[in-house]
């Protein structure tokens, strides 16, 4: 009987403990942790961060293209040169000279460029005589960049003696405009470019 006893208060006591209340917990221990609020701050100065950098980057574009829009142009009206002589000679001048250094410059930078010159003369002399003074002329002028640095073969030569004059009055100042060379490009102009837009 006193094992019935001691079962029955044991099984009476493991009643009474299931059934009283848990023990209260704070809501503060039960609450996890705001991670939403971590993961979500980053994110809004990122968005500058990249809209900060695109705009960099157009910047430089816009830049760059500027730039390469300047040089083209520059380079354009540097192959557009006149080289003038004397009457009857074919001696290059100061100024010659110094225009065919901006020519070899342009021509060392864009080596996908060939150019012609042409050489004229003024309405003085035969057709003939004027024709060879033209030729010699030109030349004199492939001569010079090829001896800087050019290679011949960029550099193709002709001459119109007084077949194309640029003024035709009979006057100095008239003759000594006719008395040139003139740089044309014949090949690689459409790669000397800048912006498309």
């Amino acid at each position: 009987m006193r094992l019935h006893l001691a079962a029955a208060s044991l099984a009476a006591c493991a009643l009474a403990a299931c059934a009283s209340a848990p023990p209260a917990v704070s809501p503060a221990a039960t609450t996890p942790a705001p991670v939403a609020a971590f993961t979500a701050a980053p994110a809004a100065p990122s968005r500058a961060n990249a809209n900060s950098a695109a705009d960099e980057a157009a910047a430089r574009a816009a830049r760059d293209a500027s730039r390469r829009k300047s040089e083209a142009d520059a380079d354009r009206t540097t192959l557009a040169s006149v080289l003038y002589f004397e009457y009857d000679r074919d001696e290059l001048r100061a100024e010659t000279a110094s225009a065919l250094e901006q020519v070899a410059d342009v021509l060392r930078r864009r080596p996908q460029l060939a150019i012609r010159l042409n050489g004229h003369a003024d309405e003085r002399g035969s057709d003939e005589y004027n024709l060879a003074l033209g030729q010699r002329r030109a030349a004199v002028a492939k001569r010079w960049l090829v001896d800087h640095g050019i290679d011949a073969e960029r550099v193709a030569i002709t001459s119109f003696g007084r077949e194309r004059p640029v003024c035709t009055e009979n006057v100095e100042a008239c003759w000594q405009r006719n008395r040139r060379d003139e740089v044309m490009v014949t090949r690689g102009d459409d790669l000397i470019v800048g912006p498309t837009s």
